[in-house]
């Protein structure tokens, strides 16, 4: 596990919320992660994704994953990725914020969630 911003004395795996606060220093609201994903804008309010062009985001709407990888101990498969603003440097050319159910996030590994779905809050303009 790669733990930046504290200690870690519990199962990651069964302890996601430890360990999404101890690897991004972020905590849920209300039952909801508020995070960032870097996409390709297509028009206003709407967006695709950077490695799979057929996943699309739209503003104040929920994008969903039906063939979504659930294995707990994958980084990177099958889901939709989402971190801090931070994590994400040349890959699209917008920053959205996206809000995530905690019961949709799938792992947190490397940096970032992997995720079933997310609600696209908007773009944040740099």
């Amino acid at each position: 596990a790669h733990i930046q911003f504290g200690t870690l004395k519990v199962d990651i795996y069964s302890h996601f919320q430890a360990y999404i606060a101890s690897s991004l220093n972020v905590y849920p609201i209300k039952g909801n992660y508020y995070l960032y994903k870097r996409v390709i804008k297509t028009s206003d309010g709407k967006y695709k994704a950077y490695y799979d062009n057929k996943t699309i985001y739209e503003d104040g709407k929920v994008t969903r994953i039906k063939d979504f990888d659930p294995d707990i101990k994958v980084s990177c498969s099958r889901g939709i990725h989402a971190s801090t603003p931070f994590y994400y440097t040349g890959q699209g050319d917008s920053l959205i914020a996206v809000k995530i159910k905690t019961t949709d996030i799938i792992t947190c590994q490397e940096g970032k969630v992997r995720c079933k779905a997310v609600t696209t809050i908007g773009e944040i303009k740099l």
